[in-house]
């Protein structure tokens, strides 16, 4: 019935009491002499006046062990583009791109970088850098 909520779907790895909890892997394959599969996360749009579309979290693991000597670490996330092991100089690595959204009439989204929040200690670094380039090349801005 497409005039109520549609299903959800729930993807959770197992619970461990004395190890590691259990892992998800998503992977799209390798294309032999093609591109490879790709991989797409999308939130829901929205048709509705004065809606939202869907929120996407990535978050890491929290380490939850309240230990006062050494607790629980929470875990990192790393989103990296796609490594280029052609020998060509055309061969360039896949970018990462950190964008805010578009809007149509109103101010477009925003982008923060921000290092955690701790209650005690010291916050974390932030930085943006461009890496070194080769012998041949310059580095980036």
């Amino acid at each position: 019935d497409e005039s109520s909520a549609s299903g959800s779907v729930y993807i959770e790895s197992g619970k461990s009491v004395l190890g590691p909890g259990g892992s998800i892997f998503i992977k799209a394959n390798d294309g032999a002499i093609s591109d490879g599969g790709h991989v797409e996360v999308v939130a829901g749009s929205t048709g509705g006046h004065a809606s939202k579309g869907g929120s996407m979290t990535i978050a890491a693991g929290e380490g939850s062990n309240e230990d006062e000597g050494d607790g629980g670490n929470g875990g990192t996330l790393t989103l990296t583009g796609g490594f280029a092991n052609g020998r060509a100089k055309i061969d360039t690595g896949g970018d990462a791109i950190f964008r805010g959204g578009d809007s149509m009439m109103g101010n477009s989204g925003s982008v923060l970088v921000s290092s955690g929040f701790s209650s005690d200690g010291s916050s974390g670094r932030t930085s943006i850098e461009s890496s070194p380039s080769g012998p041949n090349g310059v580095s980036g801005d």
